[in-house]
């Protein structure tokens, strides 16, 4: 699988082996003010009777994508970022970091740069 978006979140739904598998990430402004970004498609996995479900815990959801070589499109709401473009990310790759690795709790985009 071919993904541009390196994901450190190992619970989420869409992390495949360390690299993000949903359609369309959404990267917004953090919790903790202006100068943080957060991934907003960020969701984990519940076991149901072999269910598979979704617990959201941002405000977006994405299916994973059906064409496997195509990158991750990433929407993005940081129009301080130099990588902003038109409401996308222009940068070739991104990071997301866990949610257990940040001070917020949340899925921090780690490419963010103002």
């Amino acid at each position: 699988m071919k993904s541009n978006i390196k994901c450190e979140a190992a619970r989420c739904l869409h992390n495949c082996e360390g690299a993000c598998d949903a359609a369309v990430v959404h990267v917004r402004h953090g919790k903790l003010g202006p100068n943080t970004a957060r991934c907003t498609t960020y969701a984990y996995k519940i076991n149901n009777a072999g269910s598979r479900l979704l617990m959201e815990m941002g405000e977006d959801m994405s299916l994973g994508r059906k064409d496997r070589n195509d990158s991750v499109k990433i929407a993005c709401g940081m129009n301080d970022c130099k990588f902003f473009k038109d409401y996308n990310c222009s940068a070739e790759k991104i990071n997301v970091l866990s949610p257990e690795d940040t001070s917020s709790g949340q899925c921090n985009c780690k490419t963010y740069k103002p």
